[in-house]
């Protein structure tokens, strides 16, 4: 099978995975013996949360486990491991049909896993948590994919001579994301399992010789601890089957037996053990050529399922007197699985290898108990990979050979420093090989190979290979990458600085038991000494006050608002403060910020949280934020914590306001003074200085830390976090990979006071221009309401054009303080000349020294290493200095050209790496988005208090529409919105559809949805119990109940749409702008700002329409007939919320019109069930595409309903998939803007707001009347209005 066809497969399968999880559930839903057996084994479990995630992870994996099934038999078909074969053809169904005639395609596959389990258990037999099979039509469908023919071959098919089990692998992590997110899964690539097996089996073989050892009576052994799928031991145990052949052992078989006494490996997923245990039963198949199952089934592999970070040896030996943690070993395992765990790892082991994960663990008890097990190397806020590099030595005898690939991030990181200090110091290192400029596919980290050996330390001397650029491109064939093929091309010890990629030393071990660790060698080194010991540096630690951020909540999507929320929320402006991000510092300035609740009174926290107005805001989520951890591990509510509070306010940092902001995680420095009343989060820490320190000081800090020189100390000093896309740890340029900008190592920052009048001065100009330069923006433009509406679009030009000769004044402002501050370090000498502000000249991006160069280097690099820097910032390509300069200027920029030729220190600062990137706004892009915003906040000025909508209804688009556009500046707006001629009632239906969400929950969740929801209703329920003192009890069981527990977070499936998962969230915190009131036809709209009264009245209104519209009585909802339901829905959800915070009487008032209208005491009732089975049925036959007809046929006027069959089924109407004339109109007004291009199924259905399916049937119609024509098929099938001029023929 070719890579490309495996691909194909793994898409068909997921796609059929994506159709069997919910039928398992709703298979889960409708059994309530499968709902038994499953709560019985959540509780058995002990797992915690809550058991539908259970449920929905078992129903996952049991869909996995299902598909995987039937690619091991597949695979044994082919490779002639099952004769007779069982899916692949027809003779094996065929034979099963002549035994069991009545029985079908779902129990074929149960008897076929079952007659495998015999010989294969642990892969054919079904766990506890396992559900049946699913549904013979999806069953036929598994069939059916393993039956495409190509010709007369299946489509999917394995030969034995091209056959590789590593997709096996790949193929479980790929399918089931759940399980690759919780064992942080990643496939080590084939080429660094060979090099790490090269430096430890292969000396480990020489040394400890296993002939030898077994004419001893011992055996050799090499273990993987963390071997997931079995990589590792699948090439071990080829190098020993390779071993015994060439010492005499002539018999395959034997060598292969002899090989796996040899090969051991554990790993916590045990679905990932039994795939390794297959693809070794499936290596010896391949090396022996048997191929009976029954001789295979009966090898003796050395695999077990385990915890390996879990000491368990240490519970078995005289170790465990020593082991203050010992009791906990039980928590994790029974008695007896204690002791087999210790007997499986308590061997002499001669080489450990492996990939252990580099995740941080999530279980705080689980986190805590590996800090006991492991005091010298967990440490802090550790990452996995800490704590195995001291278990991979553990387990190894005395001298024997370790190797692993791991994350770097300890190298750097504050959790790295107890590693270093306390198990390098202890333990043998032999080698370190940096491979974050590598492409290893999968791995989105930067990784490091460390060699060791499990004894004291001997030499004084540690092989590196250090990283100077990362791969310039994507190989094609990681395996032959430029940076491997360097790194794999050095022999150990080699001492080679020569390559364009890699260096090759041997560094004074010293270097290594110090933290943080940089293997830089020559040039780096100087430079960096140079920094620090330059004239009048001192660390900017000693004249800062703190470092780090100001605070984090632990739930930012509730405290956390949008622009616009704030208003829609009533919350006022002393409970709200600005929030920086880290990726909104940029280039001396901040983009937009967002607002966050405030829950303080100044630097103290509430007294009365219920008399302010952001309390309704946070009691929809007071269980959410009671269940917080704690710093102790506590929650909230256990510690007596205010729920309402931030989790963490460094009141220090917010005695004054001005700070120096960074951001923690980017590619290059990027720090901005902040002089206004924010807070600042973990992704842009704050430097904060004294309270009388002058402004001049610390912008002219601020410029020091931006330039080019502290940004390679920075780079020197900071981890390296690669970058964050596929194939990871690696990026196509060094300018491109991300930093992690740590406070605490940002306070060993060497600060000079050398020129400071002069570094001030293009500091403070910086800044000016920056301001200047964000007044230009098309959002501050719009913002400030100066312009006139005949000249909005000149206006936009004249500012774009400034903010462009403002970049260009900034460029030469930081060229001249980064050549400022090279003198001021003293890193070229004589010092270079720079001018000051008041005599620049702007200079364009793409025009600096290092540029020219940059780009002259690049015309003569081969087309794979050519650069992106200038599409990437669209920025201007020249290889000479562009005449339209002054002489003066073009005489600056020659000479320093020159001195970056002649100086290598300048060689090597003057990088793209080092250099600002000025990557500026995207004008078209922001002015659209500008644009939209202008005209969302005026829509809502309609509804906000004052406006011409404020009285609380459901409005009509054309009455939306009248209100909206009678200001000039709107109509002006728009029309730059849609960059031409706009239909304001088009494009206010778009707005309102695009940011509005129905009022009627059934028309946003899905099944699964409104579980989650219900389960958040009852968690309401129980707080309101607790404000009105009453004893907590549970509405479903009568139970009384200890604690209010936290409710379940949303998922995409809860959703119906992309769209409002997008706006609600995983917390779904009602983010939407507007209400569409779905349920009346047309439908109409209101304000998500409206009091919940308010809301309850529009909802109201909504009713009276549906109950007398003149063209389409309906009568009194009943199970029968439930058609006038949807439209009370949103009334009954919104009453609880004017209980709670509007008068009794409101409420009650609104109660019995609620009860009057429905004729029912109660929502939920039967009639709502009644209602939702019409509606699925209204979708279902929407979906169903009729044929084409010659002309659109007359709407008649609607029938009366016959009645129902029974109660439970109310009919559909007869003509209930009808298409109307309005809704002719409606599409053919969406596709008219598209023009002659005309739009896509997937354009139109954003704006569409109902079931996609009767979308497709509306077009079916225009199409088949002339109105519209097509071109193209499938997906990339676009719709073009036949003409402009018309509307739709009816």
């Amino acid at each position: 099978m070719t890579p490309e066809t495996y691909k194909e497969l793994l898409k068909d399968l997921q796609k059929r995975e994506k159709t069997l999880v919910p039928a398992y559930l709703a298979t889960l839903r409708a059994s309530p013996a499968l709902t038994e057996h499953l709560q019985a084994r959540f509780t058995a479990a002990e797992v915690g949360g809550r058991f539908d995630d259970f449920a929905l992870l078992c129903c996952r994996r049991s869909a996995v486990q299902f598909l995987l099934r039937t690619v091991y038999v597949r695979v044994l078909e082919d490779l002639g491991a099952l004769d007779p074969p069982r899916i692949r053809g027809d003779w094996g169904f065929a034979a099963f049909r002549e035994v069991a005639p009545a029985l079908g395609v779902r129990e074929f596959f149960k008897w076929t896993f079952r007659d495998l389990a015999r010989d294969l258990p642990a892969l054919f037999t079904p766990s506890p948590d396992e559900l049946p099979l699913p549904s013979a039509d999806l069953c036929r469908e598994v069939w059916d994919l393993w039956h495409r023919m190509s010709g007369d071959r299946p489509v999917y098919a394995w030969t034995s001579d091209t056959f590789d089990s590593r997709f096996l692998g790949d193929l479980y992590q790929d399918l089931d994301a759940e399980v690759r997110k919780r064992f942080a899964l990643l496939q080590t690539p084939e080429f660094v399992e060979k090099y790490i097996l090269d430096h430890t089996l292969t000396p480990a073989l020489k040394e400890f010789d296993p002939a030898k050892l077994r004419a001893d009576g011992q055996t050799f052994r090499i273990i993987d601890p963390t071997c997931g799928s079995g990589h590792f031991l699948i090439g071990a145990f080829h190098r020993l089957a390779d071993y015994w052949q060439a010492h005499g052992v002539a018999d395959p078989w034997e060598a292969a037996n002899r090989a796996l006494e040899s090969v051991w490996g554990c790993d916590i997923n045990p679905h990932a053990v039994d795939i390794a245990r297959f693809r070794l039963m499936l290596a010896v198949r391949a090396r022996t050529g048997v191929t009976q199952l029954e001789k295979l089934a009966k090898l003796d592999f050395n695999l077990r399922t385990m915890d390996s970070l879990i000491p368990w040896e240490r519970g078995a030996t005289n170790q465990g007197e020593l082991f203050p943690a010992m009791d906990r070993l039980s928590v994790y395992a029974t008695a007896g699985d204690r002791t087999a765990n210790a007997g499986f790892l308590n061997r002499a082991f001669h080489a450990v290898v492996g990939n252990p994960p580099y995740i941080m663990p999530k279980d705080p008890q689980k986190r805590a108990d590996y800090r006991s097990f492991w005091p010298n190397s967990a440490s802090g806020h550790y990452a996995l990979s800490a704590p195995f590099v001291e278990r991979f030595l553990v387990l190894g005898r005395p001298g024997a050979f370790v190797g692993q690939i791991t994350a770097n991030s300890f190298m750097k990181r504050e959790f790295g420093n107890a590693l270093v200090q306390k198990v390098f110091s202890a333990w043998e290192l032999s080698g370190v090989i940096d491979c974050s400029g590598c492409y290893l596919p999968g791995h989105g980290t930067p990784t490091v190979i460390l060699f060791m050996r499990s004894c004291r330390p001997s030499g004084e001397k540690v092989w590196t290979v250090s990283g100077k650029r990362g791969e310039p491109r994507k190989p094609a064939d990681p395996a032959k990458g430029l940076v491997w093929t360097a790194i794999s091309a050095f022999s150990r010890g080699a001492e080679d600085d020569s390559g364009a990629f890699v260096a090759s030393s041997t560094l004074d071990k010293s270097r290594f038991l110090t933290h943080p660790w940089n293997i830089g060698t020559g040039l780096p080194e100087e430079i960096l000494s140079r920094l620090q010991s330059a004239p009048s540096v001192t660390p900017i630690g000693e004249t800062a006050e703190s470092f780090g951020y100001s605070f984090q909540t632990n739930c930012d999507p509730v405290f956390l608002l949008d622009v616009s929320q704030p208003r829609r929320m009533n919350i006022p402006e002393q409970h709200l403060r600005e929030v920086c991000i880290g990726d909104a510092v940029r280039d001396y300035g901040f983009a937009q910020l967002s607002p966050i609740i405030y829950p303080y009174d100044g630097l103290l926290p509430l007294a009365n949280i219920e008399k302010t107005p952001i309390y309704p805001a946070l009691w929809r989520y007071r269980a959410t934020l009671f269940a917080r951890t704690t710093f102790s591990g506590g929650t909230y509510r256990s510690e007596g914590r205010p729920w309402f509070e931030w989790h963490q306010f460094t009141k220090s940092k917010h005695h004054h306001d001005a700070a120096i902001a960074f951001a923690f995680v980017a590619t290059h420095n990027h720090f901005s003074l902040s002089e206004r009343p924010r807070v600042f989060n973990r992704t842009s820490p704050i430097v904060k200085f004294p309270s009388k320190t002058p402004r001049e000081t610390l912008l002219a800090v601020c410029g020091l830390l931006n330039s080019s020189a502290l940004a390679f100390w920075m780079r020197s000093n900071f981890h390296d976090k690669g970058n964050r896309g596929t194939g990871g740890g690696i990026t196509a340029e060094d300018w491109e990979r991300f930093y992690e900008y740590d406070a605490t190592k940002l306070q060993n920052a060497p600060i000079t006071t050398v020129d400071s009048e002069a570094r001030l001065d293009l500091a403070r100009a910086l800044y000016l221009s920056a301001e200047q330069r964000a007044a230009c923006l098309p959002e501050t433009v719009l913002k400030r309401k100066t312009w006139a509406p005949t000249e909005l679009e000149t206006t936009l030009a004249v500012a774009r054009e400034r903010y462009r000769a403002l970049t260009y004044r900034m460029v030469a402002l930081q060229e001249e303080l980064d050549w400022l501050t090279y003198g001021s370090y003293k890193l070229t000498d004589p010092a270079p000349a720079t001018v000051g502000s008041d005599d620049i000249e702007p200079l364009a991006p793409g025009h600096r020294p290092f540029e020219i160069l940059f780009a002259r280097a690049d015309d003569d690099a081969d087309e794979e290493e050519k650069s992106a820097w200038w599409s990437r910032h669209g920025h201007d390509r020249v290889t000479e200095i562009p005449p339209n300069y002054s002489e003066a200027m073009r005489a600056r920029i020659q000479a320093r050209m020159d001195l970056i030729e002649s100086d290598p220190r300048l060689q090597l600062i003057e990088q793209a790496a080092y250099k600002r990137r000025w990557q500026t706004a995207d004008f078209d892009a922001e002015t659209k988005s500008a644009a939209e915003s202008y005209l969302l906040d005026r829509l809502e000025d309609l509804f906000a208090p004052g406006g011409p909508l404020a009285n609380p209804s459901s409005y009509r688009l054309e009455q939306i529409v009248d209100a909206w556009a009678r200001d000039p500046r709107t109509v002006a707006v728009a029309r730059v919105w849609k960059s031409g001629d706009v239909d304001l009632t088009l494009a206010a239906e778009q707005l309102l559809r695009d940011h509005g969400l129905p009022d009627n929950p059934r028309r946003i969740y899905t099944a699964e949805g409104l579980r989650t929801f219900a389960a958040w209703k009852k968690t309401w329920h129980l707080q309101d119990l607790e404000d009105r003192g009453q004893p907590l009890v549970d509405p479903d069981t009568a139970k009384p109940l200890d604690t209010i527990e936290s409710p379940p977070k949303f998922e995409r499936g809860h959703f119906l749409t992309a769209d409002a998962f997008s706006i609600r969230g995983k917390l779904n915190v009602p983010r939407e702008r507007f209400i569409i009131f779905a349920d009346l036809s047309p439908p109409r709209y209101g304000w998500n700002g409206w009091r919940d009264i308010d809301r309850a009245r529009a909802q109201v209104d909504a009713y009276d329409l549906a109950e007398k519209d003149p063209d389409n009585r309906l009568p009194l909802p009943t199970v029968a007939d439930p058609r006038r339901c949807g439209p009370t829905l949103g009334l009954w959800e919104s009453l609880p919320d004017v209980r709670r915070w509007d008068r009794e009487s409101t409420h009650a008032e609104l109660l019995a019109l609620a009860q009057e209208v429905c004729g029912q005491k109660s929502c939920p009732c039967d009639v709502v069930d009644a209602w939702q089975t019409w509606q699925d049925q209204q979708q279902k036959s929407r979906a169903k595409k009729p044929g084409r007809k010659a002309s659109l046929p007359v709407v008649a006027p609607k029938a009366a309903l016959t009645p129902a069959p029974t109660p439970a089924q109310p009919p559909a109407e007869p003509d209930a998939i009808a298409v109307t004339i309005e809704d002719r109109g409606f599409v053919f007004r969406l596709i008219e803007p598209f023009g002659e291009g005309g739009a896509t199924l997937s354009d139109l259905t954003k704006s569409w707001g109902r079931e996609p399916g009767f979308l497709a049937r509306v077009l079916d119609d225009l199409i088949a009347s002339g109105d519209l024509k097509t071109r193209g098929r499938g997906k990339k099938k676009i719709y073009i209005a036949a003409s402009t001029s018309r509307t739709p023929e009816t």
